[in-house]
């Protein structure tokens, strides 16, 4: 399990709420927040913001990314396959990944 607030917000989509798709995009951005996506581009209309408590529910798995550090993404084929996680933000350089 995450280990924040189970109201804290995160994003998400309504076709993921409506069990229509899967997660198979993960966003922990910088400033904390997480997004849980279906790999599709994300609309304003098809945006949803709903607690943590409620995405694990929903989706239990994305509880194996509880450890992944704020800059990083996750992304899997599909549910059957593990997460891969990479770097989303600048290396410590200060060139971009």
């Amino acid at each position: 399990m995450f280990d924040m607030d189970e109201n804290t917000a995160v994003i998400t989509t309504r076709d993921i709420m409506n069990k229509k798709k899967r997660v198979v995009l993960v966003f922990h951005d910088t400033d904390e927040i997480w997004q849980f996506l279906d790999g599709e581009e994300v609309s304003n209309e098809n945006a949803a913001v709903v607690s943590i408590s409620e995405m694990e529910q929903l989706e239990p798995s994305i509880c194996e990314l509880c450890e992944l550090p704020s800059g990083w993404g996750a992304f899997r084929e599909d549910e059957s396959k593990p997460w891969e996680w990479f770097e989303t933000e600048a290396s410590d350089s200060g060139e971009p990944v």
